[in-house]
């Protein structure tokens, strides 16, 4: 069996495909959440939607994006790049946990598993915290990249049949990008067992 990537590994082969991506005209404005399309994406056994300027990577994709749905995630990217010089696009990819061994409820967990995951991707916590979701109650964390003023992420624990950890990454000046996090957390659905 092939290794499992990690969505490190997507992120960064996902933010260099995107450098060749065209700038948006004009700049983005804050607003609400973008208005659901109607359009999903699904992984193993799970739903997401799919936000407004969103679109799901499939075919074309880096063999490392192919490896990671092939494991069962997926990638969300960005279509249309802020209209910022050194904006970049948004993504959203969901890759497996495995072995899932941890209680993503607990805080004492979710602030380690928070400090362990920003000593691995070299950025600075924002926030580590237990957030309750229609799937229950998990770790989320939100953190902004030291090296690059303009980056965020954000990681959210899926408990549920099996483990998911989505991790977004936005453009801090791109407010559409992370109200599209906020959606796919909030929407994220298990699919029901099948008999």
């Amino acid at each position: 069996m092939p290794a499992r990537p990690t969505a490190l590994l997507a992120l960064s082969v996902l933010t260099a495909c995107a450098a060749q991506a065209p700038l948006a005209k004009p700049p983005p404005t804050p607003g609400p959440a973008p208005a659901p399309a109607g359009e999903v994406a699904h992984g193993r056994g799970y739903t997401v939607p799919v936000p407004a300027g969103f679109f799901e990577v499939k075919e074309g994709a880096p063999p490392q994006i192919m490896s990671l749905r092939n494991a069962g995630g997926i990638v969300l990217a960005e279509k249309v790049r802020p209209a910022f010089e050194d904006g970049f696009l948004g993504s959203f990819v969901v890759t497996p946990i495995i072995p899932f061994t941890i209680d993503p409820a607990d805080a004492a967990t979710c602030e380690l598993l928070s400090n362990t995951t920003m000593q691995q991707i070299a950025n600075d916590l924002d926030s580590a915290k237990i957030i309750t979701l229609k799937i229950g109650k998990t770790c989320q964390w939100v953190s902004h990249s030291h090296a690059e003023p303009h980056r965020g992420a954000t990681g959210t624990v899926m408990p549920g049949p099996d483990a998911w950890m989505l991790v977004c990454s936005y453009d801090l000046r791109d407010p559409p990008a992370q109200a599209g996090c906020q959606q796919v957390v909030e929407g994220w659905t298990f699919d029901a067992a099948k008999p």
